[in-house]
């Protein structure tokens, strides 16, 4: 029995033997980032230049023959289980091992190994964080913020519209995502962001899109709120140059969205990180935090529940979605799991209350977004 699978088996313990260099290079940061952008830029790179060139997302018809061939082998698996034959038993035990070996090797190679990379590289904010400064920006973005919500076009229900066509919002935020090139952290292969067929199971399950390795695809959940859109766009292809820790993403597509010329991206981009900036005058001078929701434009109140309403209308598969990405996530090292996408930043009560019993708190570190933002409008003001 053994004789007759030698090969598959020499083959096995190949693969094994590669999972274990790839579990290597995942135990450090320095070697990770070396086997990034060395060995998985170019895979993704090889796969994506051909995934690119074809219009409609390959994920679907890729998973469900990822699907099938696992399920013929497990219930191949159970009828020789059932029926004791030991010959089959053994020989289809091979294949399940081999499949999943080459499975579990190509993602660790293409995008897997990335997880434990060192931290991402973007202009963040490093000074003193002053009330006065945190006035300032917050003025520059809701003046922004409010202008943009005003000068799109509105839907039926009054609601913000894209001014582009799917096709066309991929395309742009392709070139926003080629600005990352500026930078050594990135690949400087941008994949192109496709609508994916199951959008309307994605909605159920709650997910705005999915990067899949084995076909280098941004897949784009085409039916959610579009102000949402560019955002996952440039999430997704984040994913794709090398940055699989999903708080990473959600910094990146900020920063791209918070710094483009196009208006409808730069509104996107407010919509995910406006409230964070205003989270910091919540906690450090509620009045002044209160004084400010009056000059926020209702439109932005309208195009931001329209979104959260849609996923609370659309939530069947929610449950399921959490837990198997939670699972997923933390198999790959994020120790918080679906948490991980959430910006942190860290506060302490200083023991005072305003005038009104609202506790005062002070920062002892700001998240990602908020030195992002800050940056972002010191920038801006440089460029003046």
């Amino acid at each position: 029995m053994i004789r007759k699978n030698k090969g598959k088996l020499i083959t096995i313990g190949v693969l094994l033997v590669l999972l274990i260099i790839l579990l290597i290079f995942r135990s450090t940061s320095s070697m990770s980032d070396f086997f990034a952008l060395n060995i998985s830029s170019f895979l993704v790179k090889i796969i994506g230049s051909i995934s690119n060139l074809i219009s409609f997302s390959l994920f679907e018809i890729v998973l469900i023959i990822i699907v099938s061939i696992a399920l013929f082998l497990l219930i191949k698996l159970i009828i020789y289980s059932i029926k004791r034959n030991k010959d089959k038993l053994f020989r289809y035990f091979i294949f399940i091992s081999l499949f999943s070996l080459i499975l579990i090797d190509s993602f660790i190679s293409v995008c897997g190994v990335c997880y434990q990379r060192s931290e991402i590289e973007l202009p963040f904010y490093e000074g003193e964080v002053t009330t006065y400064l945190i006035d300032d920006a917050i003025d520059y973005y809701l003046k922004d913020y409010n202008q943009l919500s005003l000068s799109f076009e509105k839907d039926e229900k009054g609601v913000s519209k894209c001014p582009y066509s799917f096709k066309n919002l991929a395309k742009i935020m392709m070139d926003e995502c080629d600005r990352l090139d500026q930078f050594n952290y990135y690949y400087d292969f941008t994949a192109r962001p496709k609508a994916t067929w199951l959008s309307f199971i994605l909605n159920e399950l709650q997910i705005t899109g999915i990067d899949f390795p084995f076909t280098a695809e941004a897949n784009i959940n085409y039916q959610m709120p579009s102000i949402d859109i560019p955002f996952t766009m440039a999430h997704e292809i984040a994913h794709l140059k090398g940055v699989m820790r999903e708080d990473d993403a959600n910094t990146v597509a900020l920063y791209i969205c918070i710094t483009s010329d196009i208006p409808y991206v730069r509104y996107s981009g407010y919509f995910r990180g406006f409230s964070r900036l205003l989270e910091i005058k919540a906690f450090t001078n509620r009045k002044e935090y209160l004084e400010l929701l009056p000059k926020i434009s209702s439109q932005i109140s309208k195009d931001n529940n329209d979104y959260y309403s849609f996923f609370e209308e659309h939530d069947l598969l929610d449950d399921i979605s959490t837990f198997f990405n939670d699972l997923y996530l933390s198999l790959n090292g994020e120790k918080d799991g679906t948490d991980s996408y959430d910006d942190v930043s860290q506060s302490r009560p200083t023991g005072e209350v305003d005038k009104n019993g609202y506790e005062i708190r002070e920062y002892t570190s700001y998240s990602p977004y908020q030195k992002l933002l800050i940056q972002n409008y010191i920038n801006s003001k440089k460029g003046d």
